[in-house]
């Protein structure tokens, strides 16, 4: 089954990577003028020095100093590094890049993260909240072992479809690990939270995932297992919001387990 994108490890050498991306990137017309601008002043000199040397007039000579001054005033200036609102845009595009998880087409869950942390700080800044719902599909081991992983794959496709039907445009729904989904739900408490993990849970049971297995089409059904969380007073950043998410979801885990032994 083919598993979540990694960009935790891309992370630890993230910055190296940039660096060198820099170091080797492609000129920008800015560059160029530059460069045209010193290979002028460079030439202007040139011209004036054999131009002297002929006792020729001044005017080549000082004209090859203002393009020489020219240069290194743009040196300067490029020195200095690009605008704000040139740094603002360049963030911009990197945080809307479309990194996308490879099996469910989702958004990458270090992205989610980052957009977490700006929706919470949005949230208390403005006394709002947001919540957090974390879903693990049940039985996904069995389904690999008894069907595929092909099977497997399309277990999750249909869970993922499922969330994604069930939620608002606003929310952000992604997959956070090999068999976890979890969504981002805007303007919503943890009674809101609550009532989306209900509707998640009533969708699961009206529609099975298909699956193509051995040449034959085969009718899963699965569910999943939910805990969710919201920001408040208790709860100091995102980390902390997803961390209590999180044990919500392992908690409901383990009290399926119990359930099905008895069973």
């Amino acid at each position: 089954m083919m598993g979540t994108t990694e960009r935790e490890e891309e992370g630890a050498s993230g910055g190296n990577s940039t660096r060198d991306a820099r170091v080797y990137r492609a000129y920008a017309l800015t560059d160029v003028i530059h460069l045209s601008v010193g290979l002028m002043a460079f030439g202007g000199l040139l011209v004036a020095s054999a131009a002297e040397w002929a006792a020729f007039p001044h005017a080549a000579f000082v004209f090859a100093l203002l393009l020489a001054a020219a240069f290194a005033v743009s040196a300067l200036v490029r020195r200095r590094g690009p605008s704000p609102s040139s740094s603002l845009r360049q963030r911009a595009r990197r945080n809307s890049a479309p990194i996308v998880d490879p099996l469910a087409r989702l958004p990458d869950k270090t992205r989610f993260v980052f957009r977490l942390q700006e929706e919470h700080q949005r949230a208390v800044r403005s006394g709002g909240s947001v919540a957090i719902a974390m879903f693990d599909v049940n039985g996904l081991a069995d389904v690999n072992r008894q069907y595929t992983t092909h099977a497997g794959d399309e277990v999750l496709r249909h869970v993922a479809r499922v969330l994604g039907s069930v939620k608002r445009a606003s929310d952000m729904l992604v997959r956070f690990s090999d068999d976890e989904f979890a969504v981002m739900l805007l303007d919503c408490d943890e009674k809101g939270a609550r009532a989306y993990v209900e509707r998640v849970e009533h969708a699961m049971t009206k529609e099975p995932a298909q699956a193509e297995v051995r040449g034959r089409r085969v009718t899963i059904w699965t569910g999943v297992s939910s805990g969710a969380a919201a920001s408040g007073p208790n709860v100091r950043d995102a980390n902390q919001l997803l961390s209590h998410a999180a044990e919500n979801l392992h908690r409901a885990k383990y009290e399926r387990e119990q359930r099905r032994q008895a069973w």
